[in-house]
């Protein structure tokens, strides 16, 4: 009966998220000659324009991956430098269609997530072998926005691991999913990197995918959110980010 408690919850996630998939939907009029905006595009613009990777840098640093699942079992069983990895994946999530696994990291079998200095996240993600995945689609990426309350841990881990922090959502599943989600990983990895595991994991001599963005070569966002108007977007800049544009606007015609 607990099992149909938890899997009526989803289900009732799963409506309130296809609710706000439908909110976006535009049909436009079959004489209109409609010029549309690439959300992911919009989203790497703004990040190229603050760009700031110091925080991922610094976390990888800090706070790399376990190279295994043995390593994370470990480290909450010793309770290594008070760092707690929350697992993410849960049987009850994968009766999910929009929250799997699956769905945002195909080829993980199981994932784990650690706070940094309350702001940021690490998130690791492991194969069948049960080793950390340094490349790819099935890769944890560095979270910039914290995915979850320490208080939340428990719950979170057993239930409700598809619904994050409102800054997480903001920051990361947003721009995430107007790319096209992971078949657009090798974007979405630019900004958001996956850890390479502490001291490299044995592996230094493999190589990562590296993309390198020509002005944004319109081939590369084939699976991305295109939209009339930018408010239908998923991700929308900040009030900071509004303020400092509107700033640098008015110093250009000084």
């Amino acid at each position: 009966m607990d099992y149909l408690y938890y899997i009526l919850i989803l289900f009732i996630v799963e409506i309130i998220y296809i609710v706000q998939l439908m909110k976006k939907i535009q049909i436009p009029s079959s004489n209109e000659i409609v010029k549309t905006i690439d959300c992911c595009e919009r989203w790497l613009n703004y990040e190229e324009k603050k760009l700031n990777l110091s925080w991922a840098i610094n976390m990888e640093k800090d706070l790399p991956c376990p190279c295994s699942v043995k390593e994370v079992l470990s480290n909450n069983d010793n309770n290594k430098n008070k760092i707690i990895w929350t697992p993410e994946h849960s049987t009850i999530r994968e009766y999910s269609y929009f929250f799997k696994l699956e769905r945002y990291h195909p080829g993980a079998k199981k994932c784990y997530r650690a706070p940094y200095k309350n702001i940021h996240g690490q998130q690791c993600c492991y194969g069948d072998d049960n080793l950390l995945i340094i490349d790819g689609p099935g890769g944890g990426t560095a979270d910039k926005g914290l995915a979850t309350l320490n208080f939340f841990n428990l719950f979170y881990s057993f239930i409700l691991s598809p619904i994050y922090t409102p800054i997480h959502k903001q920051l990361d599943v947003f721009p995430f999913l107007d790319c096209g989600g992971s078949s657009a990983w090798r974007i979405y990895q630019k900004y958001r990197p996956i850890s390479s595991g502490y001291d490299h994991c044995g592996r230094k001599n493999e190589k990562k995918s590296i993309i390198t963005l020509n002005n944004h070569n319109k081939l590369l966002f084939p699976n991305s959110l295109k939209v009339k108007n930018e408010q239908f977007c998923n991700w929308q800049p900040s009030s900071k980010h509004k303020q400092e544009d509107k700033e640098e606007s008015s110093n250009t015609f000084l």
